[in-house]
C-alpha cells in the first residue's frame, strides 16, 4: 500500500455536531438613536513547468471505503435557523409557537435579556428545551467593565453559571452587547475597548466549566460616529451577533448589514448570526422580508432572530417591528423557497510544496478552504440538485449548499481525498475521456499524469465524485499533427487553437458543416464512453457541463455563436469560469487558484453571480 493510501485510510471523519445557542430575559427598548443612524460583508504532483520531474503513484493501492458511503451523508434541511423575541415569551410559549406557525418552520432560538442580577429564566428555558429551541441570552451588566474584569460581579456570575449548568441544555450567551455603540455604559466613548475585552475574558473564565454554552459577541451595525468594529471583536467566542433593523423605507440587506458584515469578516472567520432584527412597518414587509431572508442565505448567516414587537409611537418611525399578515406570508414563502444563492467553486488541481501552478492551490490552502466551508455549515450538492435549483424547480437543499467542481482529472486531485473524506464532501469531476484513456501525458509529457478510468470509477463508487462531461477524445487536447486519436487530421490549427485547447470553438480550416459535425462527434463519443464506463445514462451525465476554455459562443472568446445553441440544447446547465454573460442556461464558476487568499475565498462565496438570477 502506498503512503497516500495509508494516509487516506487513517484519516477518518470525527467531527462533532453542535447547535447554536445563548440568550435570556429582560425586555429591552430600542431607543431613538437606532433611527438616527439607520441609513448608514491525495497525492500526485501537478507540474506546470516543462521538464519537471513527475512523481509516480501506486494508484491501484488507493484505499476507498468498502461500503461506498464515505461522502453520501448530506444535510437536507433548507431551513434558515430562525429565532424570535416576543414580549409574552416569559409567561407562555404561545406567542413563540405562533411565530413559528407564521414562519412555517419551528423556532430554533428564543431571545431574551438579563438585566443586573437577574437569574436564568427557568420557565423560558424549560419551554425552549421542550420545543427543541435554544435560549439566546443577552447579559446586560450594571457594573463597569473594570469592575467585572476585577471580579466584583463574580457572585452573580457564579450563580448564573451554576444555573446554566443545572439547565443541562444548550444556551447561547452574549455579554454587554452593542459595545461599538455609545448608548450603554460599557460602550464606545464610555469604556475603553481594552477594558471591554478584559471583562469579556473574565466572564468566559467564570463559565469555563460549562460545555453547553455558546458564546456570542454581539455587535451593533456600524454608523457615523460608532466605535471601530474590529476593536469590539472579542477573542475566544464561538460566533458574532449582529443587531440591525430595516428602519427606513427602501432599506435592503446590504444597506442594513453589508458594511458591518464586511468589517466583521475582515477580522474574523467566526459564524455570524443576525441576533436582533426587524422590518419596520414603514417598509413594505411583503418585499423587505424576502430581501432579509435571501440576503441572510446569500451571505452565509448562521441564524436570524426576529424582534416581533410593536414598541409604540414614542420613537421615530414608531419602531413597530411586529409581523403584519402580509409580512408573515412573505416570511413563510421566502423561507420555503430555498437558498437564493449557490456558490460554484472550481479547483483545477492541488499542488505540493515544490510544484505550484498558477491555476491550482496548495494542499494547505485547500484544507483551510474546505475547513472554512464546513465550519460555516456548507454542504456539497449534486449536479442534479444544482440543475433543479437553477431552473427554479422543487428540490431539497441544505441551508447552505455549495457545488465544488474539479477539472481535467488531474492526478493532483488525489491529494484532496483525505480532506474530502474528513468533511464528507463530494465534488463534481468534469471528465475528459481522452485523458481517462491514458493517451495524453501531462504538461511535460509525463505518463499517468491524469486519472484513468479505473481510478475515476473507484472514486465514483466510493462516493467521492459525481462524474459530468467536460470533453471527448479531442475536445480539451493539444491539436497537433501528432495528437492521439487523429484529432488534428485534416485541420489547419492556428497557434491559438493549439495551445488554447480550442477544438470546439475554432473551425481550423474546415467548412461550417464539417466543423459542426466534428464537434458533435467528439461530444457524442465522449458521452458514450462515460455511459459505458460509469454505467450512467446520457440524462445523468448532462445535468451540467463545463465548457473547455470557457468558450460558449461569447464574442469575447470566440466568433462561433453556434456553440451557445448547441451546448445550451444538449446540457441543462453550462458552466464557464470567465467571460460570463447572463444568457440561456449559462452559469458561473469561480476558479480557486494560487493567489486566492482566505479573504478572497470568503468574499467570493457571496458573489451576486451565484444567485439564481445571476
Amino acid at each position: 500500500m502506498s503512503l497516500l493510501a495509508a494516509f487516506a485510510a487513517v484519516i477518518t471523519l470525527l467531527y462533532g455536531v453542535s447547535a447554536l445557542a445563548r440568550i435570556a430575559p429582560v425586555k429591552r427598548r430600542h431607543d431613538t438613536w437606532r433611527q438616527l443612524w439607520a441609513g448608514g460583508l491525495i497525492t500526485a504532483v501537478t507540474l506546470g513547468v516543462a521538464g519537471s520531474a513527475y512523481l509516480a503513484l501506486d494508484r491501484d493501492a488507493i484505499s476507498f471505503p468498502a461500503d461506498g458511503t464515505a461522502l453520501t451523508a448530506q444535510a437536507t434541511s433548507s431551513e434558515l435557523p430562525l429565532g424570535v423575541f416576543t414580549k409574552d415569551e416569559g409567561s407562555s410559549w404561545t406567542s413563540v409557537a405562533a411565530f413559528g406557525q407564521q414562519a412555517g418552520q419551528p423556532v430554533r432560538y428564543v431571545l431574551d435579556y438579563l438585566g443586573p442580577s437577574q437569574p436564568f429564566p427557568a420557565r423560558l428555558g424549560a419551554e425552549a428545551a421542550a420545543h427543541g429551541a435554544e435560549p439566546v441570552l443577552q447579559l446586560e451588566p450594571k457594573m463597569t467593565m473594570r469592575q467585572v474584569a476585577a471580579g466584583d460581579d463574580d457572585g452573580y456570575l457564579s450563580r448564573l453559571a451554576a444555573q446554566v449548568r443545572e439547565y443541562r441544555h444548550r444556551v447561547v450567551l452574549s455579554f454587554a452587547p452593542e459595545a461599538n455603540g455609545n448608548w450603554y455604559q460599557w460602550g464606545y466613548t464610555r469604556t475603553p475597548a481594552a477594558q471591554y475585552r478584559a471583562a469579556w475574558a473574565h466572564v468566559m473564565h467564570v463559565f469555563r466549566a460549562d460545555r453547553d454554552v455558546t458564546w456570542m459577541d454581539t455587535i451593533n451595525r456600524t454608523y457615523p460616529g460608532a466605535g471601530r468594529t474590529a476593536a469590539y471583536i472579542v477573542p475566544g467566542v464561538s460566533m458574532i451577533g449582529l443587531d440591525a433593523y430595516y428602519e427606513y423605507p427602501h432599506a435592503n440587506f446590504d444597506s442594513v448589514f453589508g458594511q458591518t458584515l464586511r468589517q466583521i469578516r475582515a477580522v474574523t472567520s467566526k459564524p455570524v448570526m443576525i441576533s436582533e432584527t426587524g422590518v419596520g412597518q414603514v417598509n413594505s414587509q411583503a418585499s423587505a422580508i424576502p430581501n432579509l431572508v435571501q440576503g441572510a442565505r446569500a451571505n452565509g448567516i448562521a441564524g436570524l432572530i426576529y424582534f416581533d414587537e410593536d414598541q409604540g409611537t414614542g420613537n421615530i418611525h414608531h419602531q413597530n417591528w411586529a409581523l403584519t399578515p402580509a409580512g408573515a406570508a412573505a416570511l413563510r414563502i421566502s423561507l420555503a423557497s430555498g437558498p437564493s444563492s449557490v456558490p460554484v467553486l472550481l479547483y483545477h488541481g492541488i499542488y505540493g510544496r515544490d510544484d505550484p501552478e498558477s491555476n491550482s492551490v496548495s494542499l494547505a490552502a485547500f484544507r483551510e478552504q474546505i475547513a472554512y466551508l464546513h465550519a460555516r455549515g456548507y454542504h456539497t450538492i449534486s449536479p442534479r440538485q444544482y440543475q433543479r435549483w437553477a431552473a427554479g424547480q422543487p428540490v431539497s437543499l441544505p441551508a447552505r449548499p455549495v457545488l465544488i467542481t474539479v477539472d481535467c482529472n488531474q492526478s493532483s486531485f488525489l491529494r484532496a481525498l483525505p480532506v474530502l473524506r474528513q468533511y464528507r464532501y463530494r465534488v463534481v469531476m468534469y471528465v475528459v475521456t481522452g485523458f481517462a484513456d491514458g493517451a495524453y501525458g501531462g504538461p511535460a509529457g509525463q505518463r499517468g499524469y491524469y486519472l484513468d478510468w479505473a481510478q475515476l470509477k473507484a472514486m465514483y463508487r466510493a462516493g467521492y465524485i459525481w462524474p459530468q462531461f467536460h470533453a471527448g477524445h479531442c475536445g480539451h487536447a493539444y491539436v497537433t499533427a501528432s495528437s492521439p486519436f487523429g484529432c488534428g487530421k485534416g485541420l489547419t490549427p492556428t497557434p491559438d487553437a493549439i495551445w488554447g485547447h480550442r477544438y470546439y470553438s475554432d473551425p481550423m480550416g474546415q467548412p461550417v458543416a464539417g466543423y459542426h459535425g466534428r464537434v458533435e462527434r467528439d461530444v457524442r463519443q465522449g458521452l458514450a464512453a462515460m455511459e459505458s464506463e460509469f454505467g450512467l445514462s446520457w440524462r445523468q451525465l448532462t445535468d451540467t457541463f463545463a465548457v473547455p476554455w470557457s468558450d460558449y459562443g461569447q464574442p469575447q472568446t470566440t466568433n462561433q455563436p453556434w456553440l451557445a445553441s448547441y451546448f445550451g440544447q444538449l446540457f441543462k446547465v453550462v458552466f464557464v469560469q470567465d467571460n460570463w454573460v447572463a444568457k440561456d442556461n449559462l452559469r458561473y464558476r469561480y476558479e480557486v487558484d494560487h493567489g486566492t487568499t482566505l479573504a478572497r475565498f470568503t468574499a467570493a462565496l457571496h458573489s451576486q453571480l451565484f444567485t439564481r438570477t445571476g
